[in-house]
């Protein structure tokens, strides 16, 4: 885990079919976040800064590695905040989950 920390700052690539993208018709086409990074580890799962919400789930999160592209990790989930400033509803995203692309191809060889 310590080298898509350290060696892909700010190099990995989401893609994914958001709930917002494109804004004339969300969810309508796939959209990519070019430059994120993982962040760390927590409880098995990966923190990454991809642009994501609803709708990306399963995306997957890729590195230039070997000169090709590789899958290191998919989009699982966002956590948010929601509640009121002012009277206005606000949603937040606060954290971005991942699942290491290496947990689920050990899980599918022990099956």
């Amino acid at each position: 885990m310590s080298s898509l920390v350290q060696d892909y700052e700010s190099r990995l690539i989401l893609a994914g079919y958001s709930a917002d993208f494109p804004a004339s018709n969300p969810g309508r086409s796939a959209g990519v976040h070019m430059g994120c990074s993982i962040l760390g580890e927590v409880e098995g799962s990966l923190i990454h800064d991809c642009d994501m919400t609803g709708g990306s789930s399963g995306g997957p999160i890729l590195a230039f590695i070997d000169d090709e592209f590789r899958i290191v990790a998919l989009n699982a989930a966002e956590l948010v905040e929601e509640g009121t400033i002012d009277g206005d509803r606000v949603r937040a995203g606060i954290v971005n989950y991942g699942i290491k692309i290496s947990e689920i191809t050990s899980a599918i060889a022990q099956r």
